[in-house]
């Protein structure tokens, strides 16, 4: 996910004082995974609250008397810079450690055999399978259409057990049920399957849906142990942003200047040597560049449990906001003028950063919609009342609320968490004490 995605070249990438940085990517296995802790004496972030995009409207008024861009028209006001920030969402350096971790399977001269991965939501699992699947020419399977799994979809199942085609990648296993009584036979029916796989199989399973497995099919018994892609702690996200961003652009806390992001290493390079960077005019010189960054980052990989898919969603939208901030004018002439082909980025810092938070009590039917969504990977609007046995015009009205506070929104035809809310609604479902996932 950034320009950079190749994971032979991040482990050979080195820092500025020759020593050699650890691999940007790793596919570790579970229980080596571990999440980024936050910074000592950590400030809360004060997310939205629901009601607070309603709220924003009439402060957005006054805002718009004085000239000041609103929170909710940052997006498309960002979008030109945020762009050249955050460009399209990249899997294949993820893929190229999970290739590393795979090279010695499957194996010509032994049985069959399953190779399990498990992500959370928005870290790309899916992602990574299919770029493996399209580098080595296996198999493909996605899953079956929803409305076909309550009669077993058996057409479907054929599809994996069929030997002369090769290795076969099954993406997305928590799209293979449904919670419902007639939705778990499926799912049964590959876990009898895999007991004694005929086919090399790469499996592919949200953190979720498998927490879920594990307490109501006890299927992590035939699943071999997971994989997982190790999350991003903040030197990892530092640098992963970076290298993702135009080279040209600079990132600065709004408040006092200080960068958020190192720049990148050839500029750092050319400002300690006297030329591209600096001159005597009050442009942005070597001492300025070489400073240390602040701790957004450290902030941000805590607050998004190492996940890159969250982070990247919540950088994005730090950016957002940051476009509709005014720049105080005294800082601006300390900084002095950027250098020639540079431009600045401006973030607030993290506690003042809003980003949608849901309310720590929700209403019961919210709480299980989200949970719904989570342990399936998403649903469609139409498979809604299948797991939520409710009056459709109360889930309609749980699904546009949160729509409203961008709890949810629809990807590719389901209705997930967004990646922005993700962190909020874990925190959620732990203190209410559902089941929840192991990332």
């Amino acid at each position: 996910m950034g320009k950079r995605n190749d994971a032979g070249d991040s482990a050979a990438a080195t820092e500025s004082g020759g020593q050699p940085q650890p691999p940007l990517w790793e596919v570790v296995p579970l229980d080596r995974f571990a999440r980024p802790s936050g910074p000592a004496g950590e400030t809360v972030r004060k997310g939205l609250r629901r009601g607070f995009w309603q709220r924003l409207r009439g402060a957005d008024e006054a805002r718009a008397a004085a000239g000041v861009a609103s929170v909710e028209e940052a997006p498309a006001i960002a979008a030109p810079v945020v762009d050249r920030a955050v460009p399209p969402p990249d899997w294949s350096g993820p893929a190229t450690a999970l290739e590393l971790a795979l090279a010695d399977w499957p194996d010509p001269e032994a049985a069959a055999s399953v190779r399990l991965v498990v992500g959370p939501p928005h870290g790309g699992t899916g992602e990574m399978l299919r770029h493996v699947a399209w580098a080595r020419g296996w198999r493909v399977v996605e899953a079956p259409p929803p409305e076909a799994i309550p009669a077993g979809a058996a057409g479907w199942l054929d599809q994996l057990t069929d030997g002369d085609a090769g290795p076969v990648v099954l993406p997305a296993l928590e799209h293979c049920y449904l919670r419902h009584p007639l939705g778990l036979g499926l799912i049964r029916r590959l876990a009898d399957r895999y007991a004694a796989p005929a086919v090399p199989t790469l499996i592919g399973c949200d953190s979720w849906a498998f927490a879920y497995f594990g307490k109501a099919l006890g299927l992590p018994r035939w699943l071999p142990s997971p994989w997982t892609l190790q999350a991003l702690d903040h030197e990892r996200t530092e640098r992963w942003l970076a290298e993702m961003a135009d080279p040209a652009l600079r990132f600065h806390q709004i408040d006092r200047g200080d960068l958020v992001l190192p720049p990148p290493l050839a500029a750092v390079t050319a400002a300690s040597r006297g030329h591209g960077e600096g001159d005597d005019e009050g442009h942005e010189d070597g001492d300025q560049e070489s400073e240390p960054v602040t701790g957004f980052c450290r902030f941000l990989a805590a607050y998004a449990r190492g996940n890159p898919g969250v982070i990247r969603a919540v950088w994005r939208r730090c950016l957002e906001v940051g476009a509709t901030q005014e720049v105080d004018q005294a800082m601006l002439d300390r900084l002095g003028t950027p250098a020639d082909g540079t431009d600045r980025v401006w973030l607030s810092p993290w506690h003042k950063m809003p980003l949608p938070t849901l309310t720590a009590d929700p209403p019961d039917l919210d709480q299980y919609f989200l949970h719904s969504l989570l342990v399936h990977g998403g649903l469609p609007e139409d498979i809604l009342p299948t797991v939520l046995p409710t009056p459709g015009t109360d889930l309609g009205r749980s699904l546009r609320r949160l729509m409203a506070d961008n709890i949810v929104a629809d990807y590719d035809g389901r209705w997930q968490v967004t990646a922005t809310a993700y962190p909020s609604v874990r925190k959620v479902m732990a203190r209410q004490g559902l089941l929840l996932d192991a990332f």
